[in-house]
């Protein structure tokens, strides 16, 4: 069973990073959101999802870890020290990090103006979040050639979220222009 739940909480964390990563390009690229402009209610609504989705992601990752926990050995209680000593753990912790910190700084974008520090920690930290999946993936497994293809996964991860993610937001844009209009 907990095998079924971690490949349900991974396939819930790409759907995620798509609205996050998808949404940083859609209200960058499309929406023309800019540093120092108030949010336009699409930019809003964007942001307000890609905040969302951030927060999702760190929530799920929370539950991988979760699902992922060593059974207790004896009466010592929890071994969760080596769980923290892996690099899925390691890794899983910087994205917990990752998904708050973004989904701050989209919900800050989404109700008042900003920096450019702002809008490039918020884009920096979106694509890492989507990049460091790839430590999570199969790629990792690899002995041969782990460096190529772990970037390889992740170039792909990337491509796939903003793709997936900006139809993701044209379908909420468009729901947004019919309601109001």
């Amino acid at each position: 069973m907990a095998g079924f739940a971690d490949v349900l909480l991974r396939g819930a964390i790409l759907v995620f990073a798509s609205l996050v990563l998808g949404g940083v390009a859609w209200t960058r690229l499309v929406l023309r959101a800019r540093p120092g402009a108030a949010p336009t209610l699409p930019a809003t609504l964007a942001l307000r999802v890609a905040a969302t989705g951030a927060g999702l992601i760190a929530l799920a990752q929370v539950g991988t870890l979760l699902v992922a926990r060593p059974a207790p050995q004896g009466g010592d209680g929890w071994p969760l020290a080596d769980l923290f000593a892996t690099t899925f753990a390691r890794t899983a912790l910087v994205r917990i990090a990752l998904g708050l910190a973004v989904g701050c700084l989209a919900l800050r974008l989404s109700r008042r103006e900003a920096g450019p520090l702002v809008w490039h920690a918020l884009s920096a930290g979106a694509l890492a979040l989507v990049a460091t999946s790839a430590v999570l993936s199969h790629a990792v497994a690899r002995v041969d050639d782990r460096l190529m293809l772990l970037l390889l996964d992740a170039a792909h991860q990337v491509a796939a979220t903003v793709w997936i993610g900006g139809l993701a937001h044209l379908t909420v844009y468009a729901g947004f222009r019919a309601r109001e209009g």
